[in-house]
């Protein structure tokens, strides 16, 4: 995986991320473990040991946490990407929501009752990803 990985870190590089975040190297190292999968942060570690990477230990990632948790940690980052898109003054939030399975408890009696599902009810709500961006000039709503 070293092509992608090299490939991977110039784009962060291109997007001004490494220069936003100081080379935050725990940063670094969840983003590019969750482009390549998206796991938990736990599993991240796994993901970055098979793309040949040394990752940093787990309690080191849960110590950074509350650093990436503030909104000065946050708008370095969305002024890199705002920088790199040439969007100016503006604020910029992405989101996904990604496939979501729900389990909703059924009280089904015998007609109503899913065979073999012990009366769970399985919803598939679909994917959602999406944003917006808003500016000077007014906003607008991005759904893929």
């Amino acid at each position: 995986m070293g092509c992608l990985v090299e490939a991977l870190s110039r784009g962060y590089d291109v997007l001004g991320l490494a220069a936003a975040t100081g080379g935050d190297e725990v940063f670094f190292q969840l983003v590019l473990a969750r482009i390549i999968e998206p796991v938990s942060k736990l599993d991240s570690l796994q993901v970055l040991e098979e793309a040949g990477l040394a990752p940093a230990p787990y309690r080191t990632v849960t110590r950074r946490l509350w650093v990436f948790a503030r909104d000065s940690w946050r708008q370095q980052i969305s002024a890199a990407c705002a920088a790199h898109a040439r969007l100016g003054p503006a604020s910029l939030v992405l989101y996904d929501c990604s496939t979501l399975l729900c389990r909703a408890s059924c009280y089904a009696d015998a007609g109503h009752a899913a065979a073999g599902h012990g009366g769970l009810l399985a919803l598939d709500v679909g994917i959602f990803i999406g944003g917006s961006a808003a500016g000077r000039v007014g906003s607008v709503k991005l759904t893929v």
